[in-house]
């Protein structure tokens, strides 16, 4: 069996020390590396926001640009109709003379 002795050991001291700075620095980076995913995640979080609102907008300016649309065309759409009532009506077709 083995026996554990209390001396030190400077090899594997140094090893230990060596290793502990390693995942000290390994730590270190990680924690920036972090703040810098949470950074950006807020600001496409924020980008993202702004788009959602800016397509809001649009959306409400198709739709009134549609219904202006729509009228337009029912306006000509009816006038058409009354233009070929009048020339039917004038040249006799309709209406009885």
């Amino acid at each position: 069996m083995s026996t554990y002795e209390d001396t030190p050991d400077p090899a594997g001291e140094s090893v230990i020390a060596y290793k502990l700075r390693e995942l000290t620095r390994n730590v270190r980076d990680l924690l920036a590396w972090r703040r810098e995913v949470d950074t950006e995640r807020a600001l496409l979080k924020q980008d993202a926001q702004t788009l959602g609102d800016r397509i809001d907008g649009l959306e409400k300016a198709v739709d009134a640009l549609r219904k202006v649309l729509l009228g337009f065309a029912f306006t000509v759409a009816g006038a058409a109709i009354v233009f070929a009532l009048t020339v039917l009506i004038a040249t006799g077709k309709i209406g009885g003379k």
